[in-house]
């Protein structure tokens, strides 16, 4: 479901007015802190000009956070993203070469390092990397995968770390909007097999819910949080939100409908193989 900028607004006045202390995905891994910490992150896998309106906002808030922008046309936004890190928010690397290469590990550390040279060469000094999820990954495996099969990769592109493999999640809470666009389910946390490390996942089924879970969050200190949000479901303009939702329900409602008639397919083969098989 897509929501207006102003609830991550909103979100944004909570964290700046709270005692927790906010960190970059490359700050979080330098200094380790112990506690009363937020590690913010944006995955930017559409409309860059989405994060850059987050961003604006969050620093007229005081906030620094790190976006992960895909490296595929249209995303990659060379001005959008310097505008960003202009503001002093950190820019990382949203890779998915195991996707791009089909699930060819030797192929996809090949890729990985040519993309991360490339962004360099235009003056962004990627510091952490982040996976990028697809369904895809059903197939070609988790795009973190290339980190196992190359022992040494992080230390061949000169990065601090990956924005899921060098996170304790034993000891941190990790909450993320998500679920609130895939549908998948109303649960507020579940728990995930992410390679072989199990983490809890705080997976709100509207923005509302985010509000109110962070709004929890804040309310006392020494808490260890992790947040993931995704602004390209963030949208500023009233009258967008509400064709977007509407494009959104219809589309739920389309592939409710297609579910069903395959469905009554599989009944009609199912009949007719019964038939085959009973006639004399």
């Amino acid at each position: 479901m897509y929501n207006s900028l102003s609830m991550y607004e909103r979100i944004c006045g909570k964290i700046a007015r709270s005692n927790y202390k906010i960190y970059t995905v490359e700050q979080f891994l330098k200094e380790n802190p112990s506690c009363g910490f937020i590690i913010l992150r944006h995955d930017v896998d559409a409309y860059p000009l989405r994060a850059l309106e987050m961003a604006n906002i969050e620093h007229a808030y005081g906030i620094k956070s790190t976006y992960y922008f895909r490296y595929i046309p249209n995303v990659f936004n060379v001005e959008v993203i310097k505008s960003i890190k202009s503001m002093g928010h950190e820019i990382g690397y949203h890779y998915e070469t195991l996707n791009k290469c089909k699930g060819n590990l030797p192929e996809a550390v090949k890729l990985f390092e040519k993309e991360i040279n490339e962004i360099r060469r235009i003056g962004i000094d990627i510091k952490t990397v982040c996976a990028h999820g697809s369904e895809n990954q059903k197939v070609y495996g988790l795009n973190t995968n290339i980190f196992k099969y190359d022992l040494q990769l992080e230390k061949k592109v000169n990065i601090i770390g990956e924005a899921y493999l060098n996170i304790d999640f034993a000891n941190v809470k990790y909450i993320t909007d998500w679920k609130v666009y895939t549908h998948t389910s109303n649960l507020l946390y579940e728990v995930f097999q992410r390679g072989e490390e199990n983490y809890v996942e705080y997976s709100p089924s509207t923005v509302t819910e985010i509000y109110q879970l962070i709004d929890r969050v804040l309310s006392s200190y020494g808490g260890r949080f992790y947040i993931s949000i995704h602004p390209q479901y963030y949208i500023k303009e009233r009258y967008l939100l509400t064709i977007m939702k509407i494009r959104s329900k219809v589309s739920k409602e389309i592939a409710k409908w297609i579910n069903f008639k395959k469905m009554c397919y599989k009944k009609r083969e199912i009949k007719y193989a019964l038939c085959c098989v009973t006639e004399p």
